[in-house]
């Protein structure tokens, strides 16, 4: 079905976290499967490219998530200001190309990816032609509502 060893440079950032707060509901490595499966098997349907995982976006994902969730706020803006593109830099990743997707309250990596698949601003991001990366987290709230943050970029 999928391979495991296409998540390996996420497994650091999965282990490790990040300096936000702990998310209590981060992503496992089986729904990191799921998800690029998911993922690589709906670009596939529009003629498009595979997107492999990468560590420092996935980082920069789940600074995000944590932010979100930490402030119970759905948004594309970090807390200290910045979008993607400047969180994407802040870990080291010079994107010539990128899109984000962001969501709220969805239990499963299912879930979340038909709700971007049924919208079309989300959609547009999932089917951009000119990426090669991605990176997705997942962090819970206090009151145990998911905060999803998907960045997909081109270096």
């Amino acid at each position: 079905m999928f391979s495991l060893s296409i998540l390996a440079p996420l497994a650091l950032v999965l282990t490790t976290g990040t300096d936000a707060a702990p998310a209590p509901c981060a992503t496992t490595l089986i729904e990191q499967a799921e998800f690029a499966h998911s993922l690589n098997e709906f670009r596939a349907h529009a003629g498009l490219a595979p997107v492999r995982p990468n560590a420092d976006i996935a980082r920069s994902a789940a600074r995000h998530s944590n932010d979100m969730a930490a402030r119970n706020l759905l948004t594309h803006d970090g807390q200290h200001g910045g979008d993607f593109v400047f969180r994407l830099k802040n870990e080291g990743y010079q994107p010539l190309a990128a899109a984000e997707n962001v969501a709220w309250n969805q239990r499963s990596v299912d879930h979340v990816m038909r709700d971007w698949q049924a919208s079309p601003s989300h959609q547009r991001a999932l089917l951009k032609s000119n990426v090669a990366d991605y990176g997705l987290a997942r962090a819970c709230a206090a009151n145990g509502e998911p905060y999803w943050t998907l960045v997909l970029a081109q270096r």
